[in-house]
């Protein structure tokens, strides 16, 4: 809409004219409904509500409910009676503290249907969280295992059998002194070297006949 403007060359007439359609696009001052202490020009009533659309916080909200200013305009409006309108929601999850005015989740209300799958990342597992009654047989898998991960204290004593070696694994290295007897040898076979006398000098034994 077109600004009313007023000239100096505008006849008596016209000035009229103008005043009235400005006085009718401002309205009657004595209709303003922001308080008797709001209401002297338009520029208070329009800083006033104003002031009430910036106040976004709760605890403003709370506060304006409670104000006589609300309070005398509709009939019945308490602090309660508005709060009566919000609700709780506890099949998902959510709590209304009305004396408060404020939602909540309530303890032990979060479900693992609340929660998006991979949601759950490391940086939200506290130290040593994840204990073995927590992982299900069978699955650490080799690639779950570090490299040397697994040391001699995890073995279990009598836990290493032949079928855990491989053919040709265990080499010379491996096998200590004077750790391979008579009785490991297969097939067994010995020499006895005696003297004229035949009393054994050196007993050699051997595998395989």
């Amino acid at each position: 809409m077109a600004k009313t403007i007023i000239n100096l060359s505008d006849p008596v007439s016209t000035l009229v004219t103008k005043s009235n359609t400005i006085s009718s696009h401002l309205g009657d001052i004595t209709q303003l409904n922001v308080g008797a202490s709001n209401d002297s020009d338009i520029v208070q009533a329009i800083n006033f509500v104003n002031g009430i659309v910036q106040k976004t916080d709760s605890a403003d909200i709370i506060n304006l409910i409670d104000s006589s200013y609300v309070q005398a305009r509709q009939t019945g409006v308490t602090r309660s009676s508005v709060l009566g309108f919000f609700i709780k929601d506890s099949a998902n999850g959510i709590g209304l503290d009305s004396s408060q005015g404020r939602f909540f989740i309530p303890s032990n209300t979060i479900n693992t249907a609340m929660i998006e799958a991979t949601s759950i990342t490391t940086a939200k597992l506290a130290t040593n969280a994840v204990t073995t009654a927590k992982i299900t047989d069978g699955n650490v898998t080799g690639p779950k295992l570090g490299t040397n991960a697994v040391g001699t204290v995890k073995i279990v004593d009598g836990n290493v059998t032949t079928a855990k070696i491989a053919n040709d694994a265990v080499t010379e290295d491996k096998i200590g002194d004077d750790a391979v007897s008579s009785v490991q040898l297969k097939t067994l076979s010995t020499l006895l070297i005696k003297d004229v006398n035949g009393s054994t000098l050196k007993t050699i034994h051997g595998a395989g006949a």
